[in-house]
């Protein structure tokens, strides 16, 4: 105790009524102003009443108040609070390099801003879309293979995923970011594969193929289908991991949303308009799924929506726009403007909407600082305020363009 007790009721009166209330900039002053008035009362020795508390003794017990306060709103955010959005660092740029698909085409490693480009793969074929794993520690990459490959051991114990072909068919490898360790996971496929997807732990990858969205630990072991459905372009895994979510053609007009548990394979259908739905990417915190829309399927129109993990709380947030994606904390959206072309930006409540520059098919940098999109050359990095655009020079005009590419997230 101080026995100063006028100053410690008036102290604990304000932090039970005031003190959550109080921004942190103005919590200093709040304090100062609480006990500026308060006189101190004797209590060991028979001292004359003295004035107001001086300034200096003030800021003390000010500065021990808000140790204190501080603390409690530290163990709220940590235990009661929700849960923080893991942030991220730019990493590396993994791309591909050559020539039109069909001729040779290979697997590169580049700085985050394009330099320092080295070559992971030589191979005299074709492949494509490189996708790091959570951790940076692996590549996995699509490559195509010739007919006397040996069958993979996930293709061993299901034959019925992986049909045995002729020349032209495919193979899912990993290889580490230094060009070591390449490996077949699952291959060959009797068809090209895409849509690769990591688990969010690294164990497992997914991949649209032959007879639909299939799934593989990652020592190639227990290959099995978790949708079978052709008709999909890509399955992306949710944040706990325990799901997928894809969309699926039903004709040329008509595509719904499906979230798939991943245990069962159990699907749910999520929407079931006239026209189609696609290109659905999760909120990072799971919560929500952002989407692409055509109410009538014409083609003509374009929309994008947010709705709940469970498909409920549908509402349009942009109303020309498609390939949407979320911003690493979840406050901002960036999608392709369709009747209106360029990059834009806004809120999930569909409020800031802003154009950023041109170009199409953007994603936001794993550190969220910068949207990055495709201008049918190369691809371009702008700022979020729409300056410093400058290019990812990942191109080279004597051996093709980096139309296919992904960041790694380094954790902070």
């Amino acid at each position: 105790m101080t026995g100063n007790r006028d100053i410690e009721l008036t102290l604990r009166d304000w932090l039970e009524a005031e003190a959550i209330a109080v921004p942190p900039a103005r919590l200093l002053p709040s304090v100062l102003e609480s006990t500026a008035t308060v006189r101190q009362q004797p209590t060991w020795l028979p001292w004359p009443e003295v004035p107001p508390m001086a300034s200096g003794l003030r800021l003390v017990v000010v500065l021990a108040v808000m140790a204190l306060v501080l603390a409690a709103l530290s163990a709220t955010v940590l235990i009661g609070g929700p849960s923080a959005v893991p942030q991220f660092e730019n990493g590396r740029i993994a791309y591909v390099q050559g020539m039109p698909p069909g001729d040779q085409q290979d697997i590169f490693v580049a700085n985050g801003d394009g330099t320092g480009a080295v070559p992971l793969t030589q191979a005299a074929v074709y492949e494509d879309y490189p996708t790091w794993s959570p951790d940076g520690s692996l590549i996995a990459f699509v490559r195509e293979l010739t007919p006397d490959q040996p069958p993979s051991a996930g293709c061993t114990d299901a034959p019925e995923i992986c049909e045995r072909g002729t020349a032209g068919t495919t193979g899912l490898f990993v290889i580490r970011p230094d060009g070591s360790g390449e490996r077949l996971l699952v291959g060959p496929l009797s068809s090209p594969i895409f849509g690769l997807a990591w688990s969010p732990d690294g164990t497992q990858l997914s991949f649209v193929g032959p007879l639909g969205v299939a799934a593989v630990n990652i020592d190639g072991t227990d290959l099995r289908l978790l949708f079978d459905d052709d008709n999909v372009e890509a399955a992306l895994w949710s944040p706990d991991g325990g799901s997928v979510v894809l969309h699926g053609w039903e004709d040329a007009d008509h595509a719904d949303l499906y979230v798939v548990d991943v245990t069962t394979g159990f699907a749910r259908q999520l929407t079931s308009d006239v026209g189609w739905e696609h290109h659905p990417r999760w909120s990072p915190d799971g919560q929500r799924i952002v989407f692409s829309s055509d109410p009538d399927g014409s083609g003509e129109r374009a929309k994008i929506e947010v709705m709940g993990a469970d498909g409920e709380g549908r509402r349009v947030v942009n109303d020309f726009g498609v390939l949407p994606d979320w911003s690493p904390d979840g406050q901002l959206l960036v999608f392709e403007g369709w009747v209106e072309p360029g990059v834009w930006v806004v809120r999930p409540d569909g409020s800031g909407l802003r154009r950023l520059t041109d170009g199409g098919n953007p994603r936001f940098s794993p550190d969220g600082q910068l949207v990055v999109a495709w201008d049918g050359v190369g691809w371009w990095a702008v700022s979020l305020d729409g300056t410093n655009r400058h290019p990812l020079d990942t191109g080279n005009s004597a051996t093709g363009m980096a139309s296919s590419w992904d960041w790694e997230g380094v954790p902070r």
